[in-house]
């Protein structure tokens, strides 16, 4: 499985996603600072508690790099199946379930590995701004609150980008893993909660990956 997964790496060179990851967080800063900007002009407007700007913080990572996954799923899994490609791996001597398998757990790791990296780099980019011109009634301390929710929220994205791999592997479609992910967002805001608790969380988690991990488990066992 090692092996796999490292010639995946090498094949996809996913190093060079690097730029994209640094590029999508820019981006979630650049929405932070249009609403600080409008938050701070507007008197009529109050500021946010660091507990609302912390739960943005996550859930827009989350939903950013659940989307980015599925583009990556779209690329590594279900553009070989359309192009089919990926028959020509399946004439080596390599278990086939194995060799999804690599293809899964990589994109699990990278949305999670992704995640907790814009969450990290976006919070101490607004308690910067909020040291020079308060944009938020606190800054966003280091607690286990906050290292718990990043956490539990990144997993939860790393799980939920399991999904359009299984839609995509159905439909063979390169477009459908990218819209279920974008309809797993519009529904993410409920699965986490403005204000989640660690023991709900926790449980929340333990439900979805059994289901997802059935499904992801159907989908091999029946298509490849």
């Amino acid at each position: 499985m090692g092996q796999l997964m490292k010639l995946e790496i090498e094949k996809f060179k996913l190093q060079k996603q690097m730029i994209g990851v640094l590029i999508t967080i820019l981006g979630i800063m650049v929405f932070l600072t249009v609403s600080f900007v409008d938050t701070y002009t507007d008197a009529s407007q109050q500021l946010d508690s660091s507990q609302n700007i912390r739960w943005m913080i996550n859930l827009l990572n989350t939903g950013a790099f659940l989307v980015y996954s599925s583009t990556m799923v779209s690329k590594i899994v279900v553009n070989e199946y359309s192009r089919g490609t990926i028959y020509v791996l399946f004439s080596y001597p390599i278990n086939r379930i194995k060799l999804m398998l690599s293809k899964i757990i990589l994109i699990f790791l990278f949305t999670v590995c992704s995640t907790i990296l814009g969450d990290v780099l976006c919070t101490l980019y607004v308690n910067l701004i909020n040291a020079n011109v308060q944009v938020m009634t606190s800054m966003i301390g280091w607690d286990s609150e906050i290292l718990s929710l990043y956490i539990f929220g990144s997993i939860l994205g790393g799980i939920l980008s399991t999904i359009p791999f299984v839609t995509g592997m159905y439909s063979k479609s390169t477009s459908v893993p990218i819209v279920t992910s974008v309809i797993l967002v519009a529904v993410m805001q409920a699965l986490i909660g403005r204000n989640p608790e660690i023991l709900t969380t926790i449980w929340n988690l333990v439900l979805i990956a059994g289901i997802v991990i059935l499904l992801a488990t159907y989908t091999l066992i029946k298509k490849v």
